[in-house]
């Protein structure tokens, strides 16, 4: 067979902690041969944001694998593959998270291009805190400030709701300020448990809370 042009078309990314691979050796989908172009969809849900894409194709006179880099901004390539009812098409997507792996048995037919479309969606991430002061029992007469640390691991804008079991909450953001009555009896008269919902605006959300004692 003489070699062929194959078009690989990479479709738009749609839009989700640890090194994983899926897919692995198996094979995700056989593509027969047909009268016209050959297209399929190789469709992931990753976790992390997507840092490259890249397509090996092997196959019976291939001397050397045939590897394309995907630029995940465009998301297409064009390159050429030699015509063959073997090919290997080994599609690979690597996150901040993990490498995802899918194997399609693909038949390119003389003069025909071939043409696969990439559906990615990626799974949202929960915010992480990662501290919160002062620490539970700090002692607390008419008001103090407390502040949350958080993340988040898409780089998603926070959000903070706080509330209080005792007194108020003045302000806003990652920190606040704890309003109390005045006790003035020289010992703990009550407590306040302060709590907070660090929010991403995609469905994750983390939570922390401490409680002081009130003079």
């Amino acid at each position: 067979m003489s070699p062929l042009a194959g078009l690989l078309l990479l479709g738009t990314l749609a839009s989700g902690p640890c090194n994983t691979t899926t897919g692995g050796g198996g094979i995700t989908g056989t593509i027969p041969c047909g009268s016209g172009p050959v297209t399929f969809t190789a469709s992931y849900t990753v976790v992390g944001s997507v840092q490259s894409i890249k397509v090996t194709v092997t196959g019976s006179g291939i001397a050397s694998p045939i590897e394309q880099n995907i630029d995940i901004k465009t998301l297409q390539a064009t390159f050429n593959v030699p015509s063959g009812d073997d090919r290997l098409f080994h599609v690979e997507v690597k996150t901040d998270a993990a490498t995802y792996t899918q194997n399609y048995t693909v038949c390119v037919p003389q003069n025909q291009p071939v043409s696969v479309a990439m559906s990615i969606s990626v799974q949202n991430r929960d915010p992480v805190i990662t501290g919160m002061s002062p620490a539970t029992g700090t002692l607390v007469s008419l008001s103090q400030v407390v502040t949350v640390s958080a993340s988040d691991p898409d780089d998603d804008a926070l959000s903070y709701e706080w509330s209080t079991t005792y007194g108020s909450i003045s302000g806003s953001g990652s920190s606040v300020t704890l309003n109390v009555p005045y006790c003035g009896q020289g010992s703990s008269c009550s407590t306040a448990t302060v709590s907070v919902t660090v929010r991403d605006g995609r469905g994750g959300s983390a939570s922390a809370s401490r409680t002081y004692n009130v003079l």
